[in-house]
């Protein structure tokens, strides 16, 4: 099940991951899965047998005697009655507590992975009581699940005794009134207790069940979703024209981030895609990925409409590097190799050495088998995003996208990762999203992104008098005294050297 229920969920569009907590969709991966699976031997095991052995004692009551069917009926309405006050209740608890519990694992999980902020903010105390008041909670849902969860089996012990007092009442007066032999008091006995006792645990199986349906309700929740984004009938595997934007419009449920936006990228082209922050740059990247599709317009490979493509091979034509890299808790080697199982060793080193890694990858003692850590914390941000880049480049993708590679980088990890950019963009056609305009300057194309539309295209020396979005870019990065001056503003006054007095 829960193999089923991850396969389910990473088919889910990305849109589906943006409106849930991680830590919630782990718990119900592991914890809702296990719950709906614990003691169902056991529960599928009393449910086939115990209405057999009821049937086949009723039968032998009938036989013995007609008051002792009397007493087997009272001792179901007696377990009926236990059942209806509990079964309600318990299912609404169970369904709490599971919810309160992926509370717990969520808010877990958000304060390590923020371990660095947490710390650089003095907020560990601040943490401590966050999660001080979501462990009140789950106390509280679990007191009360487990007060009727825990007074089931003392209530059915209680009517297994009332019952069987009543029986063995019957049969003494049925023997003193000499209606039943010695012998048949003692079946009358035996087979009264028999059939309570399957009674009492049929009635157990079907209380138990409630705790199953809770977690197998939530998790039907989630097999209920459909994604948004689904395979079309189509399959490609390579790459031989270009892509076609053609006036797209995108929104994440709000305002428009995208707006009739139009372009093209041929075969073996560089095209850059600039803008300032927030004009859908990132947004375009992810449309073109097929991680979303756009609500108006189109977009091509080829001449193929990307929604009537199959998701998978489409997006093996495209080594990605994103803007915050992330690696997973394994080795070097793994991380460069991630979803790939064909590649040799030389694919490996040969990707590396190409994204500047090779050379620090080398300097460690257990070289491509160091581990990096949990999203690769234990290398710098230079190094992490030139792993990322050999990781992109290693199946020798047709199609690379750089979603701002070095913008987060300092001076000397910048110079390393772009000269690794500049070598391995003129072997593929490249989409490039760009912070920093210095790293674009050469490209075959450049998409000035500006509101949503595309304001401009062009080459770099067209845009600069064409363009106002892209010279005012231009000119901040570049002439940064200038900018402010073209402004209206002026260059901050220099602050005065402090006095010091000679010792």
């Amino acid at each position: 099940m829960q193999l089923d229920l991850f396969r389910h969920l990473f088919g889910l569009s990305l849109s589906f991951f943006n409106r849930q907590r991680t830590g919630e969709l782990v718990s119900r991966l592991d914890a809702d899965t296990r719950a709906t699976s614990a003691g169902l031997e056991t529960v599928t095991c009393t449910l086939l047998s115990a209405p057999v052995l009821i049937a086949f004692y009723g039968y032998l009551m009938v036989r013995t005697s007609p008051t002792l069917v009397v007493a087997a009926l009272a001792a179901a309405a007696l377990h009926l009655g236990v059942t209806r006050g509990i079964r309600g209740p318990i299912r609404r608890f169970a369904t709490d507590q599971f919810t309160v519990l992926a509370d717990l694992v969520a808010r877990l999980q958000e304060a390590i992975l923020s371990v660095r902020v947490v710390k650089s903010f003095a907020a560990e105390r601040f943490e401590a009581a966050r999660l001080t008041s979501t462990l009140r909670n789950v106390l509280r849902v679990n007191v009360k699940y487990g007060a009727y969860k825990h007074a089931e089996e003392p209530a059915r012990t209680a009517v297994g005794y009332i019952v069987e007092a009543g029986i063995v009442l019957l049969a003494a007066r049925e023997l003193l009134a000499g209606r039943l032999t010695v012998a048949t008091f003692f079946l009358f006995l035996y087979v009264g207790r028999a059939v309570v006792a399957q009674m009492s645990a049929l009635a157990g199986a079907y209380t138990q069940i409630q705790a199953t349906l809770a977690a197998s309700t939530r998790i039907a929740g989630l097999f209920a979703i459909e994604p948004e984004v689904k395979d079309g009938p189509e399959t490609i595997t390579d790459f031989r024209e270009g892509i076609v934007v053609r006036d797209v419009s995108f929104d994440y449920g709000g305002e428009r981030v995208l707006e009739g936006t139009s372009f093209e990228v041929r075969k073996g082209e560089i095209v850059a895609l600039v803008g300032p922050s927030g004009v859908g740059k990132s947004t375009l990247a992810d449309l073109i990925l097929r991680l979303y599709d756009p609500v108006a317009g189109t977009i091509t490979i080829d001449g193929h409409d990307l929604r009537a493509l199959r998701q998978e091979p489409y997006r093996r034509l495209f080594g990605v590097v994103p803007q915050e890299p992330l690696l997973f808790n394994a080795s070097i080697r793994e991380n460069i190799a991630y979803g790939r199982g064909d590649l040799s060793e030389a694919d490996i080193v040969r990707a590396a050495q190409i994204a500047n890694a090779h050379g620090f990858i080398g300097e460690f003692t257990d070289g491509y088998d160091t581990m990096v850590g949990d999203r690769g914390v234990r290398l710098s941000g230079g190094q992490r995003q030139r792993v990322a880049l050999a990781r992109a480049i290693v199946g020798r993708p047709p199609i690379l996208l750089l979603d701002e590679a070095t913008s987060s980088l300092d001076s000397e990890s910048e110079r390393l990762v772009q000269q690794a950019i500049e070598r391995v963009i003129q072997a593929a056609t490249s989409i490039v999203i760009a912070h920093r305009l210095s790293t674009v300057l050469h490209a075959d194309k450049i998409v000035v992104m500006n509101r949503g539309r595309v304001e401009a295209v062009g080459r770099h020396a067209d845009l600069l008098s064409a363009s106002e979005t892209y010279s005012r870019l231009y000119r901040y990065q570049f002439n940064p005294l200038d900018s402010c001056a073209s402004v209206g503003g002026a260059p901050a006054p220099r602050r005065p050297a402090a006095h010091t007095t000679p010792s």
